[in-house]
């Protein structure tokens, strides 16, 4: 995935600062990159392949969530967010691992959901740009 040309831009932390973006600790709350993803990887720190996965969709929803919808950065987002669900779906197969969620999000609310906590996955709603802001 880092040889995608528009992974360009994640294989980094988002340089905030440098950009100006004094409101983007408010907005994102764990920031995650493909390059800090690589280091967990090295380092064995996932536990498991789904907490991987779960690192690479955050980094997708982060930039969906800041960014505007239809910008350059969304829209590689989306396309690098499409490959991932591909590759987790064909490696998943093969490993025995149910589908790969749509965002961190849902995930947990299927997590929970499964674990019987309705009333934990109902808190668990989308909010919108505006409100995380």
């Amino acid at each position: 995935m880092e040889e995608d040309n528009n992974a360009a831009e994640f294989k980094d932390p988002v340089p905030w600062r440098d950009l100006g973006l004094q409101d983007y600790p408010q907005i994102i709350k764990k920031p995650m990159d493909l390059g800090t993803c690589k280091k967990n990887l090295l380092k064995n720190k996932y536990a498991s392949y789904q907490a991987f996965l779960d690192d690479l969709q955050l980094i997708w929803d982060n930039c969906k969530t800041y960014n505007v919808s239809g910008s350059s950065i969304y829209q590689a987002a989306e396309w690098l967010e499409k490959q991932t669900k591909k590759f987790a779906k064909t490696v998943g197969k093969e490993i025995g691992l149910p589908d790969f969620g749509s965002s961190v999000t849902a995930i947990k609310k299927k997590k929970l959901l499964a674990e019987g906590d309705e009333a934990g996955a109902e808190a668990l709603t989308e909010v919108s740009f505006e409100e995380k802001v």
